[in-house]
């Protein structure tokens, strides 16, 4: 049998209850079964759980020049488990409400629409920070302000995306540790968000990185990335949690 014969009579078994109208003997037998595929192939109802994952899809609009939080998306990608397409701002249809689309399981999407927002909002109050600042008027006798403004937001969402990603490893050697059959779950659920989203875009490519920025305006930029709070608000874990940023 392949693996997912084998999901599909674990789960056959596992739905013969007393609660759904099993005699005594016929659910006591079907626990046993159920108790000898476990052991026999190593696999778990956990696995069935990610075979039959629901998938949805929401959008960002990130404006037609794309806001400078797009250098953090690498980072949402792998802390939220999501993929994340930018899409042509010219050429989208009545179906899209944004030119960023994020791809995965409902609450892993939820969890990146909410952390790009407020990565946004917080740039952005960031740099009005920064213009008070005698740095900033400085700058401003030798680099236009839209310059300065790319190079410290830019820097800024490179730094918090870094941080995103260390963080993710991070807790997934923690999975890794806990338990190997883990860290094989995060992955199978990574290959069936993959392959599902590239049936809905089968033509991806990939996209150009912006300039980091150089400068003190970036340097301020990142540290400002520095300072951003990251930390886990309602829920916990990788596949719950949401991010506050303050």
């Amino acid at each position: 049998m392949d693996k997912k014969e084998i999901l599909n009579r674990m789960k056959m078994f596992s739905e013969r209850t007393i609660d759904n109208g099993c005699s005594e003997a016929e659910a006591m037998l079907a626990a046993q079964k159920l108790s000898e595929l476990q052991a026999k192939y190593n696999v778990s109802l956990t696995e069935l759980d990610v075979q039959e994952m629901d998938f949805e899809i929401n959008y960002f609009e990130a404006g037609k020049r794309k806001h400078p939080v797009v250098c953090s998306l690498n980072g949402i990608r792998d802390f939220c488990q999501v993929e994340i397409l930018m899409h042509s701002y010219t050429r989208r249809n009545d179906d899209t409400s944004g030119n960023i689309s994020f791809f995965g399981a409902p609450h892993n999407v939820q969890n990146a629409l909410y952390m790009v927002n407020l990565i946004k909002a917080t740039m952005e109050q960031e740099f009005a920070q920064f213009k008070t600042q005698w740095e900033y008027q400085d700058l401003r006798m030798r680099h236009h302000p839209q310059s300065i403004r790319s190079n410290f937001l830019n820097a800024m969402g490179y730094r918090i995306g870094d941080r995103l990603k260390r963080m993710a490893k991070d807790e997934n050697q923690q999975v890794k540790e806990q338990s190997s059959t883990g860290t094989d779950l995060v992955v199978l659920a990574g290959q069936k968000r993959d392959l599902e989203h590239r049936k809905m875009f089968p033509r991806i490519g990939t996209a150009r990185g912006r300039h980091s920025g150089s400068g003190s305006a970036a340097s301020a930029g990142a540290a400002a990335g520095d300072r951003a709070s990251l930390s886990r608000g309602v829920g916990s874990g990788s596949s719950g949690g949401t991010l506050r940023l303050s």
